[in-house]
């Protein structure tokens, strides 16, 4: 999804890729190297660094020498803190677009706003869609966002929305099957073709009952200090990625 995202809707042909050292972040490697490959883009340069890594000066230099369009990572929580912080204080932001992979607005909200301003990122679910192409699914994710924030005084986040999924799904198999048998559940998930409906727009059960949504994740910017209207005016949503295309294929996966 970020590879097709920094490809297609931003335009960038040279991509400088930063993953985790994990299964987290070698995944997240394939398929940026599979999304250049198929779109006519060239991975300049590559680097990976463990979980908790604090000081990314190296890396930048690194990124910085390789003169890329888009310096794409696969980093999270603390380790996206501190490596979009350390691109902002070097200046990095001002050379090419900073791209992190996957975001939430907990993560975001730990950066100081400029170090946050026009970072590109891809989100599971952003609360505010007021400006999205898909009026109905702005509809939906306004109400559950208000739902949400009248319980917990803050905005639905990403895995709010994802647990809030999957509990509906399950409690729609138990209806539907008017069962708790696994078996009877699962079945009654899989018709129709595995449809369902969420907060975040249509989407599938597969038949390795991954989950594909047409709107799988947002391409968000990040807003700078003027731009923010308030603390959780983090992003403007841009895109998306969804569909088949941004899953492994089931053939990769033995089926």
């Amino acid at each position: 999804m970020a590879g097709s995202a920094a490809i297609k809707a931003l335009s960038k042909k040279r991509i400088f890729f930063l993953a985790r050292a994990d299964s987290w972040g070698w995944d997240i490697r394939d398929g940026v190297y599979a999304a250049a490959k198929e779109m006519g883009a060239e991975v300049v340069g590559y680097d990976e660094v463990s979980l908790g890594t604090g000081d990314y000066t190296t890396i930048i230099q690194k990124v910085r020498a390789a003169k890329p369009d888009v310096f794409i990572s696969a980093q999270f929580a603390a380790d996206a803190v501190a490596l979009l912080k350390q691109c902002y204080e070097m200046g990095l932001n001002k050379e090419m677009t900073i791209f992190n992979s996957f975001m939430t607005n907990m993560v975001a909200k730990r950066h100081s706003c400029p170090a946050l301003e026009g970072v590109y990122a891809m989100h599971y679910f952003y609360y505010d869609l007021s400006g999205f192409e898909d009026k109905g699914v702005a509809k939906t994710a306004k109400e559950f966002t208000e739902l949400y924030s009248a319980k917990y005084n803050e905005p639905a986040d990403s895995y709010a929305a994802i647990a809030y999924t999957a509990y509906t799904e399950m409690f729609r198999g138990f209806e539907a099957s008017k069962s708790f048998e696994p078996k009877k559940v699962s079945a009654a998930l899989m018709a129709n073709n595995g449809a369902f409906t969420s907060v975040k727009g249509s989407a599938r059960w597969r038949e390795d009952h991954a989950a594909v949504y047409k709107y799988a994740a947002f391409l968000v910017r990040g807003k700078g200090p003027k731009e923010q209207k308030n603390k959780w005016d983090l992003f403007k949503v841009l895109g998306y990625q969804g569909g088949d295309s941004v899953m492994p294929t089931l053939k990769s996966l033995g089926y």
